[in-house]
């Protein structure tokens, strides 16, 4: 979520900003439709290791999107 805000602020139309964030999820479906097909076997740790890298890559995201956030910008510049 944190990521669409920043992408809705660099992007001027909402279509655009909808197709960036369907690619950024592309490959975190793909992951989990390996994983439960089989060809992907993650165990406990592996997962735990990637929640917590995901965790500090969402506050850092957070921290970044809050500080280019401009709603008065986006509302006059989207079309």
């Amino acid at each position: 979520m944190n990521l669409g805000i920043l992408i809705s602020t660099r992007v001027n139309d909402v279509r655009v900003a909808q197709q960036i964030g369907g690619l950024i999820v592309v490959p975190i479906v793909a992951l989990g439709i390996a994983q439960v097909t089989g060809r992907v076997v993650l165990g406990d740790a592996s997962i735990v290791g990637a929640t917590l890298t995901l965790a500090a890559i969402d506050v850092v995201v957070l921290a970044v999107a809050r500080a280019a956030f401009q709603r008065e910008n986006i509302l006059t510049r989207w079309r």
